[in-house]
């Protein structure tokens, strides 16, 4: 059995706490795959029994669990409390130097956190023959107790969850993944606030190196494990067109990032509005390119018009995004993309004035290319 605790979801109101437990214990279930698996609920706790052997590890990865332990049951009677716990002690306290007893008690009861703790200690001092301490500040080792109306728990190691709200609370977006480092992480950061990503891929084939289509394949099947294994469908956008028609017609100007970053954030909306997705996502962090500065981000955003750009990453630095990467395991994933834009312009502009952006997209025209490849963007998965 394990205890699964939850933090974020504590301080909503009944209704929403309701709303957020459940579709909690649905993502716990999807993850576990376990036909035999049983779960209860209580405020503030989810108990979970499963005969999953990926159980601990499972866990790890649903969002909305702060932390969780695995317990062993137990009487809520004084005396056999006690007797249990010195139990308990005698099968995880040898080695140690030290231990600590710690009591939290809910409902009505004949005792009180402090009595358990203090004849617990001494039941487990007169087991061990006085070889241990009792060492509060620091110990060894802790014993915890948690007694909950009718049912005790007991256990001595907490292992940390992702935290976050549970995957599905909040509805999908589309989650531009260009196949390096950065995207994936943003995706994971807007999962774990109970979003739900649509991945979409602009191709520049033939211009790009390597299977990319391959590895962004792979980069959503890890993104899949942190979604309780939910859909997450990738779309390819057949770009390498309109980049050739604008590198052509306005050759090694400064704006063409500028210009292919608002014409894929409008695709990606239109995307949007079809697949009723809510907001569009890219790992985009200040300073990063030179297209990343803040007076480029305000010009490339200015080219969405109904749903909001949103950049988990914007104050993050690179390092700080390789080790979410690390954790998460999208980095090695990332560091097989050899793809490499052969479009950018020597002197890109880190000052975008948007009147005279708005100028060269009136003079290129791109409308009927715009509607042509959005007309031949591919579902090839999920």
């Amino acid at each position: 059995m394990y205890l699964v605790r939850y933090a974020e979801i504590g301080v909503k109101s009944d209704k929403a706490r309701s709303f957020f437990e459940k579709l909690l214990i649905e993502n716990i279930k999807r993850v576990l795959k376990d036909s035999n698996i049983k779960v209860y609920r209580e405020r503030g706790r989810i108990y979970v029994e499963t005969g999953s052997e990926d159980a601990e590890s499972a866990l790890k990865r649903v969002f909305g669990v702060s932390s969780f332990s695995p317990v062993k049951t137990a009487s809520t009677n004084k005396s056999q409390l006690v007797e249990e716990i010195a139990a308990y002690a005698a099968e995880i306290l040898p080695g140690a130097l030290s231990f600590a007893v710690r009591c939290r008690r809910t409902g009505l009861h004949e005792y009180t956190s402090r009595d358990i703790e203090r004849e617990a200690g001494e039941k487990i001092l007169n087991r061990f023959n006085n070889r241990l301490k009792v060492n509060l500040e620091n110990p060894d080792k802790i014993i915890f107790v948690e007694v909950r109306d009718k049912q005790a728990y007991l256990y001595h190691q907490i292992h940390h969850g992702p935290g976050g709200l549970p995957v599905g609370s909040q509805s999908r977006f589309i989650s531009l993944v260009s196949g390096g480092i950065d995207s994936p992480v943003a995706a994971y950061l807007m999962m774990k606030r109970g979003g739900l990503p649509v991945i979409l891929y602009f191709d520049n084939s033939p211009h790009s190196t390597g299977s990319m289509i391959e590895n962004i394949i792979k980069i959503r099947d890890k993104l899949r494990e942190y979604a309780s294994y939910r859909r997450i469908p990738v779309y390819t956008v057949p770009y390498s067109k309109l980049l050739e028609y604008v590198t052509s017609t306005i050759p090694g100007s400064k704006y063409i990032c500028i210009l292919c970053k608002r014409y894929m954030l409008r695709i990606a909306e239109k995307l949007a509005l079809k697949l009723k997705a809510d907001a569009i996502v890219t790992g985009e962090s200040i300073g990063q390119k030179a297209s990343q500065t803040m007076r480029n981000m305000g010009v490339i955003s200015n080219a969405v018009k109904t749903i909001p750009v949103i950049r988990p990453l914007v104050a993050f630095d690179k390092l700080e995004i390789e080790q979410i990467a690390k954790k998460i395991g999208s980095f090695p994933l990332s560091l097989e993309s050899n793809a490499c834009c052969i479009f950018t312009p020597k002197h890109p502009s880190i000052k975008a004035d948007l009147e005279r952006i708005e100028k060269v997209e009136n003079s290129l025209n791109l409308s009927n290319i715009l509607g042509e490849v959005f007309d031949n963007i591919k579902k090839i998965d999920g």
